[in-house]
């Protein structure tokens, strides 16, 4: 989470241990010393153990139409690396022995308790988020 980063930008810490990736939401509350602040990110991002996981609002256009502001979802990418997510809905597509990793993607508002898995229908979501995973993560 980035409250830590916030909490260790607001004590002076700029050095974060390694594969730390939380950014100080020192900007976003207006509490920003200097230009150099970077903006908060407009992504969620966490992980714990073997897996890493990003939430983001995208675009969901009905097919035929150009969709506008009211046509917006959250979208959550799981990825896992080197055995099964821990705790998988039954829905999940399986790990694969010997495969890098699990990637599960699921809309967060049309299905709050992941049982719907979309990583195959919509690859177009799938390559967008996986660059906002930290390196080394499912790429």
């Amino acid at each position: 989470l980035d409250l830590g980063g916030t909490f260790l930008d607001l004590a002076g810490v700029s050095r974060l241990a390694k594969g730390m990736t939380t950014m100080s939401l020192r900007r976003y509350f207006g509490w920003a010393f200097d230009d150099d602040t970077p903006n908060p990110r407009q992504h969620v991002s966490s992980g714990w153990d073997n897996w890493r996981l990003v939430v983001k609002w995208l675009p969901t256009p009905t097919p035929g139409e150009d969709g506008g502001a009211d046509d917006m979802t959250s979208f959550k990418l799981i990825c896992c690396r080197g055995r099964e997510c821990p705790g998988s809905p039954p829905t999940a597509l399986p790990y694969k022995p010997g495969g890098r990793h699990q990637l599960m993607l699921y809309d967060t508002l049309r299905d709050p308790y992941d049982q719907v898995p979309l990583e195959h229908e919509r690859p177009d979501v799938v390559r967008q988020l996986v660059p906002l995973l930290p390196k080394g993560w499912c790429r």
